[in-house]
């Protein structure tokens, strides 16, 4: 509206009063600029207040999205071991969000990623900022991973069946959204900050019937940092998600696999038995039901590739 038209219309609004009797309802208008300054100043507080109170709290650490997936090329497994710049060569990398601070950011990516859509051989990963979801880099180099092998099913919460959507998402979309929140959250963290080990990433894969979900660890052979988050994991994800068997659940080292493409997992040497009583002795509690199948199995801890 221009000056012109401003300046005729307060003209008109305070020169109508004097035209007019003195109890004329034409006196209303004049009432009504009195109300309205305080409006924009309560609604800016407000929204101020809104802002302040509910913006969500930043994570421990900030993440990155990456992307990757295998060439055309790849070649057929091999039994004799390839060298580094062969399998660099086979594998593209790309960063797709350099930083998710908090719980609304990494939601906006959830939400809006499709899952179901993901390439078998592609993975996405979400991994500590300057930390490259690569057994080579130097973060990774002596770590491992622990391995949930989810099939991409929905599955009946009463009977276990496969039936149509669960909560609307995949069996293995909602496992690794309870994944993400537990490692990104800090929930696992906090277990084995203590033994100075560290959470470096998590990888959504889908493979052959499966979809492989990777916790990344920096220390590959600290045992007791194995179990404490092993136990972590299962007792953080909903029953029905929880792995049923040491095939579907367990660690592997980097070490292991670097520089091979054969798709043989290595057996640990000990069994989980033997692992917990000589490292952990009476440190723990008698373990819950939660997994029990899994945590108490005899035999040794084999490991499932995931490339």
């Amino acid at each position: 509206m221009s000056s012109t038209a401003t300046t005729t219309m307060l003209h008109t609004t305070l020169t109508l009063p004097s035209l007019a009797p003195p109890d004329s309802t034409i006196r209303a208008p004049k009432s009504e600029p009195e109300s309205r300054p305080g409006l924009p100043r309560r609604s800016s507080s407000l929204h101020k207040l809104l802002i302040t109170k509910l913006r969500p709290l930043p994570f421990q650490y900030m993440w990155s999205v990456w992307h990757s997936k295998s060439s055309a090329s790849m070649p057929a497994p091999q039994a004799i071991p390839l060298t580094q710049a062969q399998q660099l060569d086979v594998y593209h990398l790309n960063l797709l969000v350099d930083s998710v601070a908090d719980i609304g950011a990494f939601y906006r990516i959830f939400n809006n990623l499709p899952w179901s859509s993901v390439r078998q051989k592609d993975s996405i990963h979400i991994f500590r900022a300057g930390v490259r979801p690569l057994w080579e880099d130097e973060e990774n180099r002596k770590g491992g991973r622990w391995l949930l092998r989810v099939r991409p099913d929905f599955e009946s919460e009463l009977d276990g069946t496969t039936t149509g959507l669960s909560n609307g998402k995949r069996k293995d979309v909602r496992t690794w959204e309870e994944v993400c929140l537990l490692c990104l959250g800090g929930e696992l963290q906090s277990v084995i900050a203590q033994e100075r080990d560290h959470i470096l990433g998590v990888s959504f894969s889908p493979r052959n019937n499966f979809t492989h979900i990777s916790i990344w660890t920096k220390q590959g052979d600290n045992q007791r940092s194995i179990l404490l988050l092993e136990r972590a994991i299962l007792s953080g994800l909903s029953a029905d998600l929880r792995p049923k068997s040491s095939a579907d659940f367990n660690y592997r080292k980097h070490a292991d696999k670097i520089g091979y493409t054969s798709g043989v997992g290595f057996p640990m040497i000990q069994s989980r038995q033997q692992l917990q009583v000589q490292m952990m002795g009476p440190f723990l509690p008698p373990l819950p039901s939660i997994g029990a199948a899994v945590m108490s199995r005899p035999g040794p801890i084999r490991a499932l590739t995931v490339g």
